[in-house]
């Protein structure tokens, strides 16, 4: 797992600059989703724990936090300080009432936006799910055995 041998702590939080930023993009922009999306789009700003890896989610770089900008069933889109080049992110964040969900996203797109970069990205699969997907998950393998 790609989150295994990782220091949270240790990793520099996203800059206040950064959280500003955002703030103050989706108070011009909205949510609205782009007419070329076949899904609705919601603002999310969450911190996002990203670790460079391969298509077997095998870490390749140094991971970094960031913060999502939005988010849809099939992608996410995130704000970043620096630009990446690498094919894939292993991305950890709390959603809901505090559960962690991680996921494996192909980057499709990393663009300047202000003094900022935006990735945009497509949810490959889900690394985990929120304990209570996989209570869910569980009692369904229970019940077809």
């Amino acid at each position: 797992m790609p989150f295994s041998n990782i220091d949270a702590v240790r990793i520099a939080p996203p800059p206040a600059t950064l959280w500003d930023f955002a703030k103050r993009f989706y108070e011009k922009r909205g949510a609205n989703p782009s007419p070329r999306r076949g899904e609705p789009r919601v603002e999310a700003e969450l911190e996002v724990l990203a670790v460079p890896v391969n298509e077997d989610a095998e870490p390749t770089a140094e991971p970094f936090n960031a913060i999502t900008r939005d988010v849809s069933p099939g992608g996410v889109g995130i704000l970043h300080t620096r630009s990446v080049s690498c094919t894939h992110l292993a991305v950890r964040f709390r959603v809901g009432k505090g559960d962690t969900i991680e996921l494996l996203i192909e980057v499709l797109r990393c663009r300047p936006t202000g003094p900022f970069y935006h990735i945009g990205c497509r949810i490959v699969k889900k690394l985990s799910a929120p304990a209570a997907d996989e209570a869910e998950a569980a009692e369904a393998a229970a019940e077809g055995s």
